[in-house]
């Protein structure tokens, strides 16, 4: 390998007149002047050399594969700046070279010399970045070589160039290969090179061992918080609408705000063995990542990732450090017979009912503040959190009919386990009071052949059973999904996506290139009336208005979670749904509604 290294850099050393060298130090280059694009425009007398295999590319935003790449650049720390990267999805991968040679670089002059830069090497199946020299075009290879998943982090590296003082021409290629499948992503990021030694240190002048004399920083600058307390540092990458952030990080336990924030984080020190709530939130309901932007929050405590994300809805919230009670994970066991006392904060409980019957969790009459209970059948990692009641089994806000106190009352199979989140409105309880109430067997229709069969009945209503056909069947449309023809028609693909709108109206992460999951679905009504689509003029409440397309979408979209094989929700920017339209009429007629109907 570094034979074949050293014939490509000397064959491809590139013929720039000495005059063309830069020899104002230090110099730093962040590729902000260069133009997005795969590989993009290069300026400043940077080169993607020729007899390699793939390019460098120049891009913001996040690269367009998941779990490898950053979210954001580190010049700036945004999804706006931007880097160099390779990307390594098929046929990138594997071991395919490309290789990015700097302008030369004049140390006639110089006592000292040190090169730093910034890189982001996340990714399972990570290849190696090496950094190799050209000394008045002799190469000297594998100055650096950095191999392996770094963290889904912006590390800093150097080279000390000592060796090389008074040289006229110098020149940097960073000879990235990728790894052994897609997420093997290379990036860099300020490239700086200096007429100045090597001295390792800390270099945050925030921190308590900061080194003034330091020139690269080593990694060891602490926050020095006093005895018996930890630093929890919070890190934000805005999306393209930072004012809609806002975060904070509460004690639990007391309910004492210890840190808020918008667009940007902090680092703040907090009790040794405080329970710690951090819950963002973004004011328009569609977090930071990924329709506008792909935004990112990380929390660390006492240098530890706690906490990490960016595609929420409204808000999103992570418990850690805590007694059982604060997550959906280690909820509190809950019975019935029992009054139960929740802090302010949401807490939860687990419910597994003893045998089928019909339930009641309620606040009513043990509570004078405004409550909210949520009860969830699903595993804790399927569960997307709302305020409001989208996305429960069973939920209430004010609407059980007492008052501002909540009440679910539900069948409930017996030997199932429920979650159940209680809450209050914008902290107006101090603690919210609730109980669950088992309120006897389920009556119904126990035949499986009559229109009103209920299958959680354990005991017969007695002569209510009716045929189907009967007038007083409940009446209205009845939709189901046709299983067969999704799993037939998915399948994943690689677009290149160039349409902005793509990225706004939540088709994709971003620009560029990106994996697409295709399906299409038919959804069968088996009720006894039309399911009525609607016009957006006649029924505009039935439909949202995208400004980017400048069409209107039907609200009616059926909504779609996609998760690994470990059950894990899967954060991917989506399309609300589908074209909906006619395929058959009950009534023998021609199909009204099309795709057209929507400009899709």
């Amino acid at each position: 390998m570094r034979i074949t290294a050293s014939l490509i850099m000397g064959a491809l050393m590139p013929a720039v007149a000495l005059a063309q060298c830069v020899s104002s130090f230090p110099s730093l280059e962040d590729f902000e002047g260069f133009t997005v694009g795969t590989p993009g425009t290069l300026v400043n007398n940077w080169t993607n050399l020729s007899g390699d295999d793939i390019d460098w590319n120049v891009d913001a935003n996040g690269t367009p594969s998941q779990n490898t790449g950053p979210s954001a650049d580190h010049s700036l720390g945004t999804t706006a700046g931007k880097y160099m990267y390779i990307e390594a999805t098929s046929p990138n991968f594997p071991n395919k070279v490309a290789i990015l040679e700097s302008p030369c670089y004049d140390l006639t002059g110089a006592s000292d010399a040190m090169l730093t830069f910034w890189y982001h090497m996340y990714g399972a199946e990570m290849g190696s970045l090496a950094i190799d020299l050209m000394v008045n075009g002799t190469p000297v290879t594998d100055v650096l070589v950095i191999t392996g998943d770094q963290g889904n982090v912006w590390r800093q590296a150097y080279v000390d160039l000592s060796a090389h003082v008074g040289q006229n021409n110098l020149r940097v290629r960073f000879r990235g290969t990728t790894g052994s499948n897609y997420t093997s992503d290379i990036t860099i990021d300020d490239v700086r090179l200096a007429k100045e030694p090597v001295i390792l240190g800390c270099t945050d002048p925030n921190a308590g061992n900061y080194d003034p004399l330091a020139t690269v920083d080593d990694g060891t600058c602490t926050i020095a918080c006093p005895a018996n307390e930890v630093a929890v540092e919070i890190q934000i990458v805005p999306d393209n609408y930072p004012t809609e952030i806002s975060w904070d990080l509460v004690n639990g336990s007391t309910t004492a705000v210890l840190a808020s924030g918008g667009s940007s984080g902090t680092t703040v020190c907090v009790p040794e063995n405080a329970c710690l709530v951090f819950t963002i939130n973004d004011s328009y309901g569609d977090g930071i990542c990924c329709g506008y932007g792909n935004g990112s929050y990380s929390v660390f405590r006492n240098g530890v990732l706690v906490a990490t994300g960016g595609n929420y809805g409204s808000s999103e919230q992570t418990v850690f450090n805590c007694p059982p009670g604060f997550s959906c994970s280690e909820a509190l066991v809950a019975d019935t017979g029992q009054v139960y006392t929740a802090p302010t904060l949401e807490f939860w409980y687990d419910f597994t009912p003893p045998e089928t019957g019909a339930y009641t969790i309620t606040t009513c009459g043990l509570n004078t503040c405004d409550t909210k209970v949520w009860v969830y059948d699903a595993d804790c990692s399927q569960i997307t959190l709302s305020d409001g009641v989208e996305g429960a089994t069973f939920a209430d806000d004010d609407e059980g009919g007492c008052g501002l106190q909540a009440v679910v009352s539900a069948n409930m199979p017996g030997g199932v386990l429920h979650h159940i989140r209680i809450g209050t409105n914008n902290g107006d309880c101090s603690q919210v009071q609730f109980e669950i109430i088992f309120n006897g067997p389920v009556v119904g229709c126990m035949d499986p052949g009559s229109c009103n069969y209920d299958p959680l009945a354990t005991v017969d209503c007695g002569g209510c059973c009716m045929a189907p056909g009967d007038p007083n069947c409940p009446d209205g449309p009845d939709l189901t999904l046709n299983q067969a023809d999704l799993e037939n028609s998915i399948f994943l693909t690689t677009v290149n996506i160039t349409d902005a709108c793509a990225p706004v109206e939540g088709c994709t992460r971003g620009m560029g290139q990106r994996y697409v999951l295709r399906f299409s679905t038919r959804i069968d009504n088996i009720g006894t009336t039309d399911y009525y689509i609607g016009s957006p003029n006649s029924q505009p409440q039935m439909f949202d208005f995208n400004n980017c397309h400048g069409h209107a979408h039907y609200a009616g979209y059926a909504d779609y979670l996609l998760f690994d094989q470990n059950d894990n929700a899967i954060p991917v920017g989506f399309k609300n749904g589908f074209c909906v339209m006619d395929l058959n009429c009950s009534d023998g007629g021609t199909p009204q509604y099309r795709c057209g109907n929507m400009g899709i």
